[in-house]
């Protein structure tokens, strides 16, 4: 299965003010009023992350230029072409496998859909890929895990280069039974899902 997710140049998940204000009289006494509110970006840059992963492995992540999306063409010359099929030829080669892409509009487009049989990847069709059940797709699990590494100790990059360096690592350093671990529960939550709703398989 594939999936994209942000990565910012700190942990998203610490609080901080939007920005903060001098009192007058501070401001008066010592600064220059054009500069006595001091405004954090509402919007703070980051930086788009595709990858691939089964029980057997990660794919190489694709880390998308900043201030783009992954759009249909993007995914099929860089997610599918360069990314996804050497994956495939590395951990899947005996062809004995479904792909479930994300329900991204860019994954089903009919484009997208052509290049998958063109390449012989057979993969679960949108009727058959349930919205909105993260709880399904051990890859939602493993971006939790992977940001937990990448901004561990309360780490920050300084560039966008360090920051891609940071998450090559992480990956890299990734234990395989973490990955197996996230994928032993995938055929019996589907089950789960099937006979009495997707609510059944929250963990």
């Amino acid at each position: 299965m594939d999936d994209e997710s942000y990565f910012g140049l700190k942990d998203d998940n610490i609080n901080v003010n939007k920005g903060y204000y001098i009192s007058e009289s501070l401001s008066a006494k010592s600064l220059n009023p054009r500069i006595s509110y001091i405004r954090k970006s509402k919007y703070p840059p980051k930086l788009l992350i595709w990858l691939a992963i089964s029980k057997e492995g990660i794919s190489e992540p694709y880390l998308c230029p900043r201030n783009l999306s992954i759009t249909g063409e993007i995914y099929r010359n860089q997610c599918i072409k360069k990314h996804l099929i050497p994956f495939l030829e590395k951990f899947h080669d005996e062809g004995k496998y479904y792909f479930w892409p994300d329900l991204a509009s860019s994954h089903y487009a009919k484009d997208t859909l052509k290049l998958f049989e063109d390449l012989n990847i057979p993969y679960i069709p949108k009727s058959a890929n349930p919205p909105n059940t993260p709880q399904l797709r051990p890859i939602e699990d493993f971006w939790g895990y992977l940001k937990s590494k990448v901004y561990e100790g309360g780490w920050e990059a300084k560039s966008f280069r360090m920051l891609k360096q940071r998450i090559r690592k992480s990956i890299r350093q990734v234990e395989f039974s973490i990955v197996q671990m996230l994928f032993s529960s995938v055929k019996k939550n589907i089950r789960k899902s099937a006979d009495n709703g997707p609510l059944a398989a929250i963990h």
